[in-house]
């Protein structure tokens, strides 16, 4: 198609598809949007600056990265950390709120299992407020697992 030929021209396309939808006559019509995947994903970080508002078959194109293709990246990097055994007794707590104390993350996770340590790493050099993330240390793995399990979620 001429949607390949032009997208071709930066890179390697695996797969182009334009959408489609049936008219109340039966005949196919363009729904003004279609879908190019690269064989490497840095080609279409080049398609978006080189061929934005570039004109195919009288049609100037917006490009941008697909909704699908953002989301399967997210989803199967979590499959990937749900899939990871539990290797360490500590763990990572992400988005910690700044006027969270060390004691009360000591009380979240101590409901879990005994802790060995509690960090919440300081902006500059031990002063002033934490730095919005913490590790939070277990005696053993299995107790770090379960509390990583257990509050593991978007919206924790």
């Amino acid at each position: 198609s001429t949607l390949e030929t032009v997208f071709s021209k930066v890179g390697a396309v695996k797969k182009c598809s334009i959408s489609k939808k049936k008219s109340k006559s039966g005949t196919l019509l363009s729904m003004g949007f279609g879908f190019v995947e690269y064989k490497k994903p840095e080609h279409a970080q080049k398609a978006i600056r080189q061929l934005q508002h570039c004109v195919v078959d009288e049609h100037q194109l917006e490009v941008k990265l697909s909704e699908r293709a953002i989301k399967s990246v997210v989803t199967s990097a979590r499959k990937k950390q749900q899939a990871r055994k539990q290797v360490s007794s500590k763990i990572l707590v992400r988005n910690v709120p700044f006027q969270a104390t060390v004691k009360e993350i000591r009380e979240l996770f101590s409901t879990f299992g005994e802790l060995k340590t509690v960090r919440l790493p300081k902006k500059i050099s031990g002063t002033g407020p934490h730095r919005g993330f913490g590790f939070v240390d277990f005696i053993t793995k299995q107790d770090a697992k379960k509390a990583f399990t257990a509050l593991r979620s978007d919206e924790h």
